[in-house]
């Protein structure tokens, strides 16, 4: 496609090398929690796509477990899940343990239905080594199984499924081809938000023996909505550091960045001046306006790669993915903006050509300008990208009173009861005691302070004043949950406490 065939498709076409490439693992869209944990146990263990689950089969699954009276209340009653909209056309369960999520927890119509779980993977394959990659995810897969550490009805319901069901699953099994792995050579602090996601998810892992399977359950959920909407920010925020560096290259003659450079500032801008997030501000407009800097630079990235290919200097490969001399993807990176300085005189030819005489800068301005719906995440990619990240991170609205109270595990909730009332950053009581196990555990023997908490939400890119951490409404909730406690020996004037450490040996009999 040419320059010309691009403005005239618009800015949501891609280019093929931006097809499957780093910055773009997964295309997102409306997910839910417990559909989001539910889909990564059929993307690590069941080997089965979301879009094979047919909930019209859920009412017969009773019949096939033995007892169908008891199953029907269990499957019916005690694990069923709320309804999510007004009108939702099917009954659907909370996938306590993986079995479940062959039959379950799911949105929407079979065959319109994405995989959050593919996004979940690429996040946590971000936090580790690319060698290690797949033995990463298989050794998670194994942390997920339902054990012998876990309570009995955890363990009868699994077994039940996997004799009864009459589904053939290899499991555990990955459909997974791993995608490419650690952004950085060497981590640092501060970490993105993948090697933050890993390090969390461990410290649950190492919990699990000592927690019921559905408290465990919502700890991971909790995890993995904070984890993966962080890390697709981030990835937002990289698309708009790569535009800016491309632009300066080709408009200003500026040198290409190194893999370094982009390790060190591009990969940590989350955590410094541009936070993706702030604890207690308003979230509909922060995640709006960087989905409108995204929309602008992948117009412009791709608008760069189809100018390479009418400058007669087309890039091989996909965008960011190792190989060639680079072992991360920030080395992938600069060796394409390496690639566009050194074709700067036939790339502004080949925009001057297709009628884009005042740079790449203008060009990509105006054709992203061209879809302006698209730019105000309305339609398109980016209106799903915005719902995915309104209804993962935020707290489940249920239809029916009993369920009030149901999601906890949420990071934003509106700021009112009108339907289309903003979100602010202020976490639920689960996701509370996520965050202080997995900062609590993070240190080691050594007590964490307020601080500790900022630096761990700062990770994922979450901006935490210390004085909303301490004396506001957080601050208030934490104590009120056990979390904290008053110390005049800690940093910000209280110590978190980890409630699921061990209990301290004692040399008494």
């Amino acid at each position: 496609m040419s320059i010309a065939e691009f403005t005239e498709k618009g800015p949501q076409s891609r280019h093929p090398a931006y097809d499957g490439c780093v910055l773009i693992p997964a295309s997102p869209e409306y997910t839910v929690g417990d559909v989001l944990i539910g889909s990564v146990y059929r993307a690590l263990l069941l080997d089965t796509p979301d879009s094979k689950i047919d909930l019209n089969k859920l009412a017969d699954l009773p019949s096939k477990l033995g007892d169908e009276v008891a199953w029907r209340h269990i499957l019916q009653r005690a694990l069923k899940a709320p309804a999510r909209f007004k009108g939702e056309k099917w009954e659907d369960i909370i996938p306590l343990v993986p079995r479940l999520a062959a039959h379950g927890a799911v949105l929407g119509a079979q065959r319109n239905r994405w995989m959050p779980g593919r996004l979940a993977a690429a996040a946590l394959c971000a936090g580790v080594d690319s060698q290690r990659s797949r033995d990463y995810l298989e050794g998670l897969a194994s942390s997920l199984q339902v054990t012998g550490d876990d309570e009995i009805a955890a363990r009868v319901i699994q077994e039940s499924l996997e004799k009864g069901d009459g589904l053939d699953i290899a499991s555990p099994a990955s459909i997974l081809v791993p995608p490419a792995a650690l952004w950085r050579g060497v981590k640092s602090e501060p970490l993105t938000p993948g090697e933050r996601l890993v390090a969390d998810i461990d410290a649950l892992i190492s919990v699990k023996a000592i927690l019921p399977r559905h408290q465990w359950n919502v700890l991971v959920q909790a995890v993995l909505r904070v984890g993966v909407a962080s890390y697709q920010l981030w990835l937002c925020m990289l698309h708009d550091a790569l535009w800016a560096r491309l632009c300066a290259v080709v408009d200003e003659g500026t040198d290409p960045p190194t893999g370094e450079e982009i390790e060190q500032r591009w990969c940590a801008e989350h955590a410094g001046n541009r936070p993706l997030l702030e604890l207690g501000e308003d979230a509909t407009e922060a995640v709006k306006a960087h989905i409108a800097r995204y929309a602008v630079a992948r117009a412009g990235i791709n608008l760069t790669l189809h100018a390479l290919d009418d400058a007669a200097a087309t890039w091989q490969g996909q965008l960011g993915v190792p190989g060639d001399g680079t072992d991360t993807p920030c080395e992938a990176l600069a060796a394409f903006v390496a690639h566009v300085s050194g074709h700067r005189e036939a790339l502004l030819v080949a925009l001057r050509a297709a009628g884009h005489g005042s740079g790449l800068r203008r060009a990509g301005h105006a054709i992203a300008d061209s879809d302006s719906r698209y730019i105000s995440s309305d339609a398109g990619t980016t209106k799903n990208l915005r719902e995915f990240l309104r209804f993962v991170l935020g707290q489940a609205s249920r239809k029916r009173g009993d369920f009030e109270a149901f999601d906890q595990a949420y990071l934003t909730r509106p700021v009112n009861r009108s339907t289309n009332a903003h979100q602010v950053v202020r976490p639920g009581s689960t996701m509370l005691v996520a965050l202080a196990v997995c900062t609590a555990r993070a240190g080691g023997d050594l007590p964490a302070s307020m601080q500790d908490l900022a630096a761990h939400l700062r990770d994922y890119g979450i901006y935490a004043p210390l004085g909303t951490l301490t004396d506001g409404t957080i601050g208030r909730e934490l104590e009120q949950l056990g979390l904290a406690v008053e110390t005049p020996d800690a940093g910000g004037g209280r110590l978190l406490i980890n409630p699921f450490s061990p209990p301290a040996s004692s040399d008494n009999p």
